[in-house]
Order: structure tokens, then sequence, then C-alpha cells
């Protein structure tokens, strides 16, 4: 009973240690140790043409890849919409700004050098905040000058 007991507390530690903490991104510029995201729309000639863009930034190397999942929280879908890639100190990951209606919710989910992500970041869709742009040279622009400043509050 004790050894049954102990394999117990010893796969519940397992299953804890292995999820990945979840943080609300909240806004279009979030940043944690490690990581900052922002977030950009550069607008197309159609709907169906504009891109939401998110950089994420790990200068620092602490996370080694980051994917992206779109979800609808309602009909509980969810989608990987970039599977895992490399950081390598900045990612840019871009998506339809269109897909937001089948897919509102954004998670995404950074990792170290392990199969698991040790942390995922998610929207409960665009951040309200997120700034537009009228092409995406205009937008990648942005974001370099913004890795230059710190974060805004």
């Amino acid at each position: 009973m004790r050894r049954a007991f102990a394999l117990l507390v010893g796969a519940a530690w397992w299953v804890s240690a292995s999820a990945a903490e979840r943080v609300h991104g909240e806004d279009h510029d979030f940043a944690a140790p490690g990581v900052r995201i922002l977030w950009g729309v550069a607008k197309g000639r159609t709907e169906d043409d504009t891109r939401v863009v998110l950089r994420i930034l790990s200068p620092d190397g602490v996370f080694s890849h980051a994917a992206l999942e779109g979800h609808d929280p309602f009909s509980k879908a969810r989608r990987t919409l970039i599977a895992r890639r490399s950081i390598d100190q900045r990612l840019d990951l871009e998506t339809p700004r269109a897909g937001f209606a089948d897919l509102p919710s954004r998670e995404v989910h950074l990792y170290r050098d392990g199969a698991e992500p040790v942390l995922v970041v998610y929207y409960l869709g665009a951040p309200d905040t997120t700034p537009e742009f009228a092409s995406v040279e205009a937008l990648r622009a942005y974001f370099d000058r913004a890795e230059t400043l710190p974060r805004r509050r």
C-alpha cells in the first residue's frame, strides 16, 4: 500500500512538473523573464490580405523554440497555426487576421530544450492595443525600433 501511494505521489509530481506555466498576455507588448512578445497588424488591401504578426524575442536564449496555437473557447476547437520553430533570439510568427473569426484565442508555446513547452502565453484575441500599419515593412520597422526600447506599460 505504501509503495502504491509513493508511486501515485511520484506520478502526480511528474505531471505537475511537466505542466507548462500559463500566463495571460493581455497587451500587445508582453514581457516575462527571458521573453518579450510584440504584436502588430500589417493591413492589406482586403481583410484576407491583412496579417497579424507576433515578434518573439529571447535575446538571452532562455527560450529556444516557439509555436503558435489557435483555439475557440466555445467549441473547444484547437489547431496548431505555426509548428515549433527556432527563436534564435527573435522570431516572427505571421497569420491572417481573418483566421481570428474561427479561432479567436491564441497561445504562444515557449520551449527550452525539451519536447514540452515550459511557458504558455495565452491571449483571448488580438490585444485591443495592437498597432496597425499600412505594410509589412512598416510593421517590421516598428518591431525593430520597439526591440531597442524598454517595454511600455
